[in-house]
């Protein structure tokens, strides 16, 4: 009975895993635009074996993060998938860069690349963590900003998975009429 029950619960903790991955993947598809978004998705359920592996021997270009600009003109890049989350905050983004996500909801990486940024960009930019979130029709959010550098990914977790130190929770409300002034490049 001890041996059963220590394997139950590594079972439902692989489980938990598993179904926190699906549910990411499906909130991922809700924001695909492009066929590149839909192969970085296939990437991932064929890392985790949901999918054979395609056998086209053609090299797909990742796909790229949505591009706004805040109303002072400075750049705000949006992760549309855990894959793109990842290339987006830990190879594209400098240390200075603000990095924002919502607490404890998943949701896309959203990168303000700006060393000084005013306030009202800093609200722009976690108003759209929130929009591109799972909270997204919650009437406030908490979205958590830091810099890149205390941003930090540990070894053997799952794409779009990151730790982080140093924040600050800005409790935001998502309005997606604010969020249409916002210039998409």
């Amino acid at each position: 009975m001890k041996t059963a029950k220590r394997r139950l619960d590594q079972q439902t903790a692989e489980t938990a895993r598993e179904n926190e991955f699906l549910s990411d993947l499906a909130d991922s598809l809700e924001t695909c635009e492009t066929a590149e978004d839909l192969a970085d998705i296939r990437r991932e359920l064929e890392a985790k074996n949901y999918l054979k592996t395609s056998k086209t021997n053609r090299k797909e270009t990742p796909s790229k993060p949505m591009h706004f600009l805040s109303s002072a003109g400075l750049d705000i890049f949006v992760g549309k998938n855990n894959t793109q989350n990842d290339r987006l905050t830990l190879h594209f983004a400098s240390p200075d860069d603000l990095w924002f996500h919502t607490r404890d909801i998943h949701g896309s990486h959203v990168i303000l690349h700006a060393e000084n940024a005013d306030e009202r960009s800093i609200e722009e930019a976690a108003m759209l963590a929130a929009h591109f979130s799972k909270g997204r029709q919650d009437t406030v959010v908490p979205v958590d900003c830091t810099r890149r550098r205390f941003v930090k990914k540990p070894a053997g977790c799952l794409p779009g998975k990151v730790i982080y130190t140093h924040q600050n929770t800005y409790f935001i409300r998502a309005d997606s009429a604010k969020i249409k002034e916002l210039r998409r490049l």
